[in-house]
């Protein structure tokens, strides 16, 4: 287990802590835990919704064929490639 080192610090009311400590203590878990364990697992969704792409079966066929696709990019594709470049330096 890595060594936590790391502090983050946040406010709230009364009522939403109450509703927190609550669901903490039927996990077994300090505040602190559940609270990360629950943040963990929203961001990792959050990332995988952003980093994953689901294709249908007819989509990956079509993404594969481009892929292996020789022809040179057309202007709109070498424009974007551009600004990706600029927007990287």
């Amino acid at each position: 287990m890595l060594a936590l080192s790391e502090r983050i610090n946040l406010r709230t009311n009364a009522e939403t802590k109450s509703l927190l400590v609550r669901a903490a203590s039927c996990r077994g878990l300090s505040l602190s835990n559940f609270l990360l364990e629950a943040a963990q697992k929203m961001a990792e969704e959050i990332l995988k919704g952003q980093e994953q792409i689901l294709l249908s079966q007819r989509d990956w066929e079509r993404f594969v064929l481009i892929l292996d696709d020789d022809a040179p990019p057309n202007t709109k594709l070498q424009k974007a490639m551009d600004k990706y470049k600029a927007s990287q330096a």
